[in-house]
């Protein structure tokens, strides 16, 4: 919950480094095989109440297939403040890359020639400018504040070389800016620790996306040309009671969470090229939230936990959403009627963490994860063109298993083991390039094709009887 919308079976958060008390100057130059350099620079350090971190990093190289050089670029600045009760940052990144992407090889030529490229000129160019500052503020000794506010500018030039249509250039930039405000209270209910969390968010982001064809005589053909305005915002609130104290031992707990989210999300889409009028989709999004968690100090803990996630439809997802908007190429298409729903996923968890002896932690959790209008691409003319669309209920279920060894200084091994089984949960009808150009997805038979129409129905049933769908939104 406290995520927001798109976190669909969970989220991973990155802190940047920030400067410490010790000084840190660290130069490195690094190379390797087909042409690999790497340079780097970090710097930091602390003037009380400021502290200042500074992270360069540049790699190039060759490849080791034909035409795939690599040219990747960052920057990474931040200040800080530590006074009182406020902890805040300002940030800048930057980062300038420019990648080259060789398509796949049949496997008959991987055994020929594997460096060789059939597409060669294909290449992915972004360029990104952020700006992040963080803050909070600790009010009282239970009341505390937290929020950001942030802009971010991304440009993309991707370039596509097709063997049997028109070469591509898509030019994607947006624009985005945005905050969330956070509030966090301590208190007691009837004696017992109680964790109170509301906030809110806000983002607006101004999309434009333009697609050319080039052409044999060596200009550009617009093709494409939309923007997108785009409003998001969220409210969420989130309790943890402590049920039981001590009860497993010293230093045990039972802790109930129960959280709650509203998000609204609105597209504005105009197609520039005389297109549909602007369409505007509006999207709306309930989600709750509920477990219960045990936590001795040391001996180990489990959870009990359900959990509704929410993703929207994006905006290439919004423009190539049906038959009639296939989007040849990398070109967005028009804004669909009606828009394709949103994905909703509903988590549920059963876990547990155990340290039977003080060099052995044990870890392990089974789940399944049901969601409701999956969101696929589909290709009805082979590599050309695609769009997307809903295709009912899809369902995750697997275990996750970790053992971690420890012995003094000198040993620390570990072992994941990770199964996840994907199913189709209703009857889904693609659009396929085979002949007969219709694909059937449903559950209960096995795969199989019909001689001669090219059309293939296969199972999703949870038995394991058909072909598997991606993960998806376990993360």
């Amino acid at each position: 919950m406290l995520f927001g919308r798109n976190t669909l079976g969970a989220a991973v958060t990155i802190t940047t480094r920030r400067g410490q008390e010790r000084f840190e100057l660290v130069p490195e130059i690094s190379g390797g095989s087909f042409g690999r350099q790497n340079y780097l620079l970090r710097l930091g350090g602390t003037a009380r109440p400021f502290d200042y971190y500074l992270g360069m990093r540049y790699t190039d190289e060759t490849g080791w297939r034909d035409d795939s050089e690599t040219r990747i670029g960052r920057v990474l600045a931040k200040l800080g403040l530590r006074t009182g009760d406020l902890d805040a940052t300002v940030s800048y990144q930057y980062s300038n890359d420019r990648i080259k992407q060789p398509g796949s090889l049949p496997s008959y030529e991987v055994s020929r020639n594997p460096t060789q490229n059939f597409t060669a000129g294909d290449f992915f160019a972004p360029v990104l400018n952020m700006g992040i500052i963080n803050a909070s503020y600790a009010v009282t000794e239970r009341l505390k504040v937290d929020g950001n506010a942030f802009v971010r500018a991304l440009s993309t030039e991707q370039f596509n070389v097709n063997l049997i249509a028109e070469d591509t250039r898509l030019l994607n930039n947006t624009l985005s800016v945005g905050g969330r405000l956070r509030a966090s209270h301590r208190s007691a209910i009837f004696g017992r620790d109680n964790v109170l969390i509301v906030g809110a968010e806000y983002t607006r982001s101004r999309v434009t996306s333009r697609t050319f064809e080039e052409e044999d005589g060596g200009g550009e053909e617009l093709a494409a040309d939309l923007a997108d305005t785009q409003d998001a915002v969220g409210a969420y609130s989130q309790n943890s009671l402590t049920i039981l104290r001590d009860f497993m031992g010293k230093g045990s707990s039972l802790v109930l969470t129960v959280a709650g989210r509203w998000d609204y999300l609105r597209h504005s889409i105009d197609d520039r090229l005389g297109g549909p009028e602007r369409r505007s989709l509006h999207l709306l999004a309930l989600q709750s939230e509920g477990g219960r968690q045990s936590q001795p100090e040391r001996a180990g803990r489990s959870l009990c936990e359900l959990r509704e996630g929410f993703r929207a439809p994006a905006f290439l997802e919004l423009t190539c959403a049906g038959p009639g908007a296939v989007c040849p190429g990398l070109q967005v298409g028009v804004a669909p009627d009606p828009p394709l729903d949103p994905v909703v996923a509903r988590t549920y968890e059963l876990g547990a963490y155990a340290r039977p002896w003080p060099w052995l932690d044990v870890d392990a959790a089974i789940y399944r994860t049901n969601v409701d209008n999956d969101i696929f691409s589909v290709a009805p003319t082979g590599t050309v063109g695609l769009f997307f669309q809903n295709i009912g209920s899809t369902r995750r279920q697997g275990v996750e298993f970790s053992v971690r060894a420890r012995w003094d200084r000198f040993l620390d091994a570990y072992l994941n083991y990770t199964y996840t089984r994907a199913t189709f949960q209703d009857n889904a009808e693609l659009a396929s390039p085979l002949a007969g150009g219709r694909s059937s997805w449903r559950p209960g038979t096995r795969s199989r094709s019909s001689p001669g129409t090219g059309s293939t129905s296969a199972s999703p049933g949870i038995r394991g009887r058909g072909p598997r769908c991606p993960r998806g939104p376990r993360t």
